[in-house]
């Protein structure tokens, strides 16, 4: 059952609806205070990055179990981030 849920694109396009809720929610608070500890040159940067690595594994993921039999659009849209979709 699990295998079964994890393959259904509506989950995909669930967790991309919440990713994009929580991208806009954290975008509305206030910058954070500095806190006490190491200084990490470029954090913000390292953290935007992975925030929205993460939305595209989910957005690429919704995509290829949407488009699952049309092996067209899986190849192209693979090959637009350099993955060997077959």
């Amino acid at each position: 059952m699990l295998r079964r849920a994890l393959i259904s694109p509506r989950l995909w396009l669930l967790s991309v609806i919440l990713w994009a809720i929580t991208l806009f929610l954290l975008s509305s608070l206030p910058a954070t205070p500095h806190v006490d500890g190491p200084e990490i040159p470029h954090m913000d940067k390292v953290m935007h990055f992975v925030y929205f690595m993460g939305g595209a594994f989910l957005s690429a993921t919704h995509q290829l179990l949407k488009s699952k039999g049309q092996t067209e659009d899986a190849h192209s849209f693979g090959c637009g981030f350099g993955i060997p979709a077959a």
